[in-house]
């Protein structure tokens, strides 16, 4: 048990230490969104930057193609879909 909770005390220092290099709050609440990205000074940037990835990683039409390349990948095959 002992591992498991010096394992959780590392865990939290490394968060805790990348809040402070980056000059934000940490929130250990679990409040959604978190404190610490609400206190984000740059928090419009971090908004326009977070949509941004998910319109461009995450649209369904890029969804499926990406599982469609998995597929075929999977099942050997190469070249285009009729």
């Amino acid at each position: 048990m002992g591992n498991v909770i010096d394992k959780i005390r590392s865990e939290i220092k490394k968060v805790v230490r990348l809040c402070e290099e980056n000059n934000i709050l940490p929130d250990f609440h679990f409040t959604s969104p978190p404190l610490c990205v609400l206190n984000y000074p740059e928090y419009d940037k971090l908004c326009e930057n977070a949509r941004k990835k998910v319109l461009e990683n995450f649209d369904s039409k890029i969804v499926a193609q990406k599982y469609i390349q998995l597929y075929e990948e999977i099942l050997g095959h190469t070249g285009s879909r009729a």
